[in-house]
């Protein structure tokens, strides 16, 4: 039962507004809600989605709730403004300066790139690719030089990008073909971290090439040639988006136990802590991850994996794709290639290219949701409270259908 509100209460309500606007949303679960068609949402997310409905009436009839947004925001609002995909908030740039081209920003980001070089530098231009990531980022162009930028106003925004930079170095390291650090690849300002990688000359991925889809599937087929003894990757961690990523061993070094301890149940903890996930997924997710050992197929070799190999985190340059984004460990291969279509469906040329190095097994396709499951909790986790996030709610739903 809903333990802060009596059922007159939740009446006047369902009468009345359909969303409930409230800080303790944990004390509202969606599945106790969704009967009488109404929804929680925090203070910050109600106003949000009013500024998304109707910017120009929010801020005509009360500017009094948008003083923090339109004036001087605090660290938290404006972490939820700039930390938010674009496709959930494509109007936060009308309201606010990109993080990336505040003159204290440009200013370090100068500074970095001219030490890098040896030389001055300076930015003459920017490119917003906000709708490609979960962080504000883009792409400041100069003199002979294009630096990528990555933004994070997260109070551990400095421990990610530093364990994004080692990824990218350690699968560098086995010959993958990943971007090069601008310096350390990490600064901090008093606005926040950046992520600084040396910027490349890409195709947009809406207008890849047969050459560039099957340079993913290459590059994708060459890094899982590398493997281990031990699932995981012991010293180095990583994340998902926002969520830390464990990539300790497992004791029995079985991938259904890596996968059940390392990436299900710490997933599903965010997702319950998020009080985005409907209670009754719960009890389904536990019985799932009893029987992983009999879903997901024969024991693979530990394979080194992208770890976040959505094809966003690819760029398709003219001499191949190079990786980004990565967040490595050794897993097995299928959940990479599951990534690859997460969001967005990619030709047969991907898969092609990749067995022409590697073969796929002939029961990957009855296990592609399985290994998406802890994808599905994370992006629940994260943007489980927009339309975005609470339509991975429907996919998880099917997945688990699929597996009971």
């Amino acid at each position: 039962m809903i333990p802060t509100i009596d059922t007159s209460s939740l009446q006047r309500f369902v009468q009345a507004p359909r969303v409930i606007v409230t800080n303790k949303i944990k004390d509202f679960p969606p599945d106790h809600l969704a009967p009488f068609g109404i929804e929680a949402q925090i203070p910050d997310e109600f106003v949000l989605h009013l500024i998304d409905l109707a910017p120009g009436r929010v801020i005509t009839v009360d500017r009094a709730p948008l003083r923090v947004v339109c004036g001087e925001p605090t660290h938290a609002v404006f972490a939820l403004l700039t930390n938010r995909p674009r496709r959930w908030v494509p109007w936060w740039k009308h309201l606010w300066m990109h993080p990336l081209k505040r003159p204290e920003v440009v200013a370090a980001i100068e500074l970095a790139v001219t030490t890098h070089l040896g030389r001055p530098w300076s930015t003459l231009d920017f490119c917003d690719l906000d709708d490609r990531a979960s962080h504000p980022c883009g792409i400041h162009s100069g003199d002979g030089f294009d630096v990528f930028v990555k933004f994070s106003s997260d109070d551990n925004g400095a421990v990610q990008f530093t364990l994004e930079c080692s990824g990218l170095r350690y699968l560098k390291e086995w010959g993958a073909p990943t971007a090069n650090t601008v310096g350390k690849g990490v600064l901090s300002t008093t606005h926040g971290t950046l992520l600084l990688l040396e910027g490349l000359t890409e195709r947009a991925p809406k207008a890849r090439t047969t050459f560039d889809w099957r340079s993913i599937g290459t590059v994708l087929g060459e890094l899982h040639t590398v493997t281990a003894d031990t699932f995981g990757l012991e010293d180095l961690d990583g994340y998902f988006g926002p969520i830390a990523q464990d990539n300790r061993p497992v004791a029995t070094n079985q991938w259904a136990d890596f996968l059940r301890e390392r990436r299900i149940e710490p997933f599903l903890q965010e997702a319950i802590r998020s009080g985005q996930l409907p209670n009754e997924f719960v009890h389904r997710i536990a019985t799932l991850a009893d029987r992983l050992t009999m879903l997901v197929g024969p024991e693979p070799k530990p394979t080194l994996l992208h770890g976040d190999a959505q094809q966003n985190n690819y760029v398709s340059t003219n001499t191949g794709a190079v990786i980004v984004d990565a967040s490595p460990f050794y897993g097995h291969p299928e959940n990479d290639l599951a990534m690859i279509d997460v969001f967005e469906p990619v030709p047969n040329d991907v898969f092609d290219s990749y067995r022409d190095i590697q073969p796929i097994d002939h029961g990957f396709n009855d296990r592609r949701e399985l290994w998406r499951i802890p994808v599905y909790l994370a992006i629940i986790a994260v943007d489980g409270g927009n339309p975005f996030g609470r339509a991975f709610i429907n996919r998880l739903d099917e997945a688990l259908k699929a597996y009971s």
